[in-house]
């Protein structure tokens, strides 16, 4: 139990050396930097409307509003994770402790179960980062704009439902912050 967060410590280096490293990579391939705040800047660069002709109902200004919903939700479910992987590194100690015992001890798989699902999350979302920035390479050599913007909009889908796919493929917790219309419709009535 005295060397849990030494032990935390270490796999959390490790995710986040793992992180930098695909991070990188993508970075010295692709000439740009790779991080969801230039995810945000391609997109917002991408699909600009003017504000004179803003029509939600085009092609474009539906893409835009799924798309901000989409960046919405993502900064929630991400800022949720980013707390939920401090209250593990916080419960370690107690953790470990449970291991002592055969009754407590589903605490402890329980509890690494959920801290490998978040970590694991975080080096696929680094992969995912990097696929918008290799298909806008091959991109910007042919002239559809149309399937460039639709690229974004199913990128911020994957980041999405990444957290569904970890959460299936290796359990734990699951992150995602559900913004349905059903739930704003209810939350509007409510008020």
């Amino acid at each position: 139990m005295n060397s849990s967060f030494f032990i935390c410590e270490q796999v959390l280096n490790l995710v986040n050396f793992i992180t930098i490293f695909i991070l990188d990579l993508g970075s010295s391939l692709f000439g740009k930097d790779i991080n969801f705040l230039s995810l945000i800047n391609t997109i917002n660069s991408s699909l600009t409307i003017n504000a004179e002709s803003l029509n939600v109902f085009s092609i474009d200004g539906i893409i835009k509003t799924v798309v901000s919903f989409g960046i919405f939700n993502l900064l929630l479910s991400y800022s949720l994770r980013y707390v939920m992987i401090k209250i593990m590194v916080l419960l370690c100690p107690f953790a470990f402790l449970c291991l002592i015992d055969k009754s407590t001890e589903s605490f402890f798989k329980s509890w690494i179960k959920s801290l490998f699902s978040l970590l694991v999350l975080q080096i696929l979302v680094s992969i995912i980062l990097i696929l918008p920035h290799a298909i806008n390479i091959e991109l910007s050599q042919s002239s559809s704009n149309l399937f460039n913007k639709l690229t974004l909009v199913g990128t911020i889908y994957a980041l999405f439902k990444a957290n569904d796919f970890i959460k299936e493929l290796v359990g734990g917790l699951s992150t995602n912050v559900d913004l349905g219309i059903s739930n704003i419709k209810t939350l509007l009535t409510k008020m």
